[in-house]
């Protein structure tokens, strides 16, 4: 009974022994396939690092194409803007030309101003003359009523006088009749006068009005004279306008030829860049298959590491 004991506890140590090299084969399989998938991961992590480099790269040329569209966009505008422009200066030499046709039709005697200039002055001259001889007129009606005035009352101070203030003598009639004759006379006289005078004051006047309205309307001519005189002055400055304007048209078609110079040039490094765009978009799912087989690599890494520690926590209990 005894050696057969033995012969089963031999037996069953034969059998953990085969078991512990079977796990030990095991173990080393595990860890030999892990150095194997190791390797493989540290390849698809290369692998991807490289993709990713090569789409960053394509990514560049994508970018300066939208840079070029972007610019051939902007140069559009500007040459659109500038289009515009010489479109505008196009009309605003034509309203120029217009105007200087109109200004050109009028007829204009620049002597004529320096006649009116004279006649004006004349004219101004001879009034102030009439004005003063108006005063002088005014002045002599002035005097001459005056005198009238004084005679009255010498007449009637002598119808009455009868004694003279100073002599207290009697007033000879001869004497009073001569003195009455003399003032009487003399009223009449002024009187004349005052009406000839009151007349030469009314054509005095009429010829004032006459020499106001005269100046008025030489003045008005000479006005509008004058301001026909700086519009026909003007002409020069408006045909040094148009040549401004046309050197800037110029210079305005020379930069639309430069900008479209420009956007042919860039419109051909679109196109060579374009065929990056499809490059980019099989290099992007290149990368994303990359990136799926190192999560996959790595996951297998880390679950064959996992069964190795199980594996050899089994191996150390046997």
């Amino acid at each position: 009974e005894e050696k057969r004991l033995r012969e089963g506890a031999i037996g069953n140590l034969e059998q953990e022994r085969l078991e512990l090299f079977t796990k030990e084969d095991e173990l080393e399989s595990k860890r030999h396939n892990l150095s194997v998938m190791e390797k493989e991961l540290f390849l698809k992590h290369d692998a991807r690092k490289i993709i990713q480099e090569e789409k960053e790269e394509i990514a560049k040329k994508v970018e300066e194409k939208i840079k070029f569209s972007q610019e051939i966009e902007k140069s559009k505008i500007m040459i659109s803007g500038k289009n515009d422009s010489i479109s505008n200066n196009l009309k605003r030499i034509e309203i120029i030309h217009s105007q200087i046709e109109e200004l050109e039709k009028i007829s204009f005697n620049p002597k004529r101003i320096i006649e009116l200039e004279d006649e004006i002055a004349s004219n101004k001259r001879e009034k102030e003359r009439l004005n003063e001889k108006n005063i002088e007129i005014r002045s002599e009606i002035s005097s001459l009523t005056y005198k009238i005035d004084e005679n009255r009352k010498l007449e009637q101070k002598m119808s009455n006088l009868q004694i003279c203030p100073t002599c207290l003598q009697n007033v000879e009639s001869v004497y009073r009749a001569n003195v009455l004759n003399k003032a009487h006379s003399e009223s009449a006289e002024s009187t004349r006068r005052i009406q000839e005078l009151e007349i030469e004051k009314i054509k005095l006047l009429e010829k004032i009005r006459t020499l106001d309205s005269e100046v008025s309307v030489r003045e008005k001519e000479l006005s509008e004279l004058k301001i026909i005189k700086m519009r026909l002055e003007g002409i020069q400055e408006k045909k040094a306008n148009i040549l401004d304007v046309e050197r800037l048209n110029e210079t305005l078609q020379k930069d639309i030829e430069m900008l479209k110079g420009h956007v042919d040039s860039l419109n051909i490094s679109v196109l060579e860049l374009s065929k990056y765009d499809e490059i980019f978009n099989e290099k992007q799912k290149e990368l994303e298959q990359s990136q799926a087989e190192e999560k996959s690599a790595e996951i297998r890494v880390a679950e064959l590491r996992r069964e190795i520690e199980v594996f050899s926590r089994q191996v150390e209990d046997l």
